[in-house]
């Protein structure tokens, strides 16, 4: 296998160097033995294509970048700011207090006072600082110190800065959800998908974005003398094998603005086609002169040779293993995230349904062996990076009941 001694560009480290931190990084946070060499054959061939794009580095740095809020993550913000408040304050302080945060919205994150139109509070002026303002409305010190820290933390989210990366290194796909930022997801590597950041890792469709935050730490979650970076921000994005389609997944911690146009413009592959501008949206209804007919699906828009027309998510999009993945698919799955997407103009497409139409296709993850037997496939269900009978083994997982094993007999009585 030509893995072990292969060059990494910047990272000035061989293949097989990344796979024995790899392995120790899963033998400390999972507490077994790791065999990963199948899986990293996986991730090779499968992320060829992002390897050349990339240049020799894994890890493509874009530079410095500062990003902000948008428009509907503050507004969430500030609703689960005020659903705080109203947990801690009652009757007329209530009231006045969630009317100077609801006259002040466009000014929480300057952490400025823009009006001053409740009466009986003409002792704050305009251009103050709006979480010194609390003290006008707020008596209880315990209540008002709560409230001003959990405003100011708030505020502080508005602008994220830092090193703009995309990477397929095993290491970032391992840590996705690994940080010293207070955020987590479901693909932590004591989550319920951990072995997700595996299926990622081994497809052929995806790699990640992150905004790296201070040089590369040694966490106190990975094995002594292991260090990496920490994200403040980080997504998955998905382009079809034939370059024709881009999805992005969802933000975590949450959601910056202009985000899409920095990876339409610096990450999609350089061509003479143009690619349409992301969006969220799609069609769920038709209009006549006379009716607005539901449709039963959304349907998404794609740039085809003779025009735009209309495709099914579940069309081009789905999981490698159908039934039982290993990874969450935001883009299939999540109830607070609507799916960006961007497509180009092409002639002919790698995927036929069944109804000989060509359409792009994202099969998103991959199947991946057992990290410690090597031999059987990962068991989802087991919420581990372990197949069914290591899972038992170990006691991740009860072993069947002796019912699920009795054959019965047709000349047994009843």
């Amino acid at each position: 296998m030509p893995l072990t001694q292969e060059s990494v560009g910047t990272m000035n480290a061989s293949v097989s160097e990344i796979q024995d931190q790899f392995n120790r990084i899963l033998e400390y946070t999972q507490g077994y033995s790791i065999i990963s060499d199948e899986l990293f054959e996986q991730w090779w061939k499968n992320k060829e294509r992002f390897r050349k794009r990339f240049g020799p580095s894994l890890i493509k740095n874009l530079g410095h970048v500062e990003f902000h809020l948008s428009d509907k993550e503050k507004e969430s913000l500030i609703h689960q700011f005020l659903e705080l408040a109203g947990c801690e304050l009652a009757g007329a302080q209530w009231a006045n207090f969630q009317q100077f945060i609801q006259s002040n919205e466009t000014s929480f994150f300057d952490n400025i006072v823009s009006c001053v139109t409740l009466p009986g509070y003409a002792d704050f002026k305009l251009g103050m600082k709006l979480v010194k303002a609390f003290t006008f409305f707020i008596n209880d010190p315990m209540v008002l110190r709560r409230l001003q820290e959990y405003a100011s933390s708030i505020i502080q989210k508005e602008k994220m800065s830092g090193d703009f990366c995309v990477s397929i290194h095993p290491l970032d796909f391992l840590t996705s959800s690994v940080n010293t930022y207070n955020w987590r997801s479901c693909h932590a590597l004591d989550g319920e998908y951990r072995a997700g950041n595996l299926s990622y890792m081994a497809d052929n469709v995806t790699f990640m974005c992150y905004i790296q935050g201070e040089a590369k730490l040694q966490y106190p979650f990975l094995p002594h003398g292991i260090t990496w970076n920490s994200k403040k921000w980080r997504m998955f994005v998905y382009i079809d094998p034939t370059d024709q389609m881009c999805f992005l997944g969802r933000q975590y911690p949450y959601a910056l603005s202009h985000i899409d146009e920095l990876i339409h413009d610096k990450i999609l592959p350089a061509s003479p086609l143009t690619w349409t501008p992301f969006t969220d949206s799609y069609v769920s209804s038709l209009h006549t002169e006379d009716d607005i007919l539901p449709l039963s699906k959304k349907y998404y828009c794609l740039e085809r040779c003779h025009g735009l027309e209309l495709f099914p998510l579940r069309t081009l999009v789905r999981d490698t293993n159908l039934h039982d993945p290993l990874h969450f698919n935001d883009l299939l799955f999540s109830h607070c995230y609507k799916p960006m997407y961007s497509s180009r103009y092409i002639s002919r497409y790698s995927y036929h349904d069944d109804n000989n139409n060509d359409v792009p296709l994202l099969e998103v993850g991959a199947d991946v062996k057992c990290m410690h037997c090597g031999q059987d496939y990962i068991y989802a269900e087991s919420n581990s990076m372990l197949c069914k009978d290591c899972a038992i083994d170990m006691e991740v997982i009860d072993p069947p009941d002796e019912d699920d094993y009795y054959e019965y007999d047709d000349n047994e009585s009843e």
